[in-house]
């Protein structure tokens, strides 16, 4: 879904990862919570790949990419982070229960 050389928009390129992302947390949020975190960076790690790519950055990160383009900038483009999503649920149910 996300090849560095894709054509796509970042938005069409988010829009179909998160079409996906909602159906593996709806799926996996029951049994498989603990690896939201790591499944997240790896989404973004490969949405950084695609930008560097894009703006001509040669090499590997050194982690600049984090600063370049950091998980906010994801979360304003409508990128769906599963682990977000699943604290908010915990906290839902934390306030249900009191």
């Amino acid at each position: 879904m996300t090849p560095r050389t894709s054509g796509h928009s970042l938005a069409t390129i988010i829009e179909a990862i998160n079409r996906t992302v909602r159906g593996w947390y709806e799926y996996f949020k029951h049994s498989y919570f603990n690896v939201f975190d790591s499944l997240d960076g790896k989404i973004r790690r490969r949405l950084r790949a695609i930008l560097r790519k894009r703006f001509k950055i040669s090499g590997h990160t050194n982690h600049t990419d984090n600063v370049r383009w950091p998980n906010a900038y994801f979360a304003n483009h409508g990128l769906f982070f599963m682990a977000e999503a699943r604290r908010l649920e915990l906290e839902s149910l934390r306030k249900g229960t009191r």
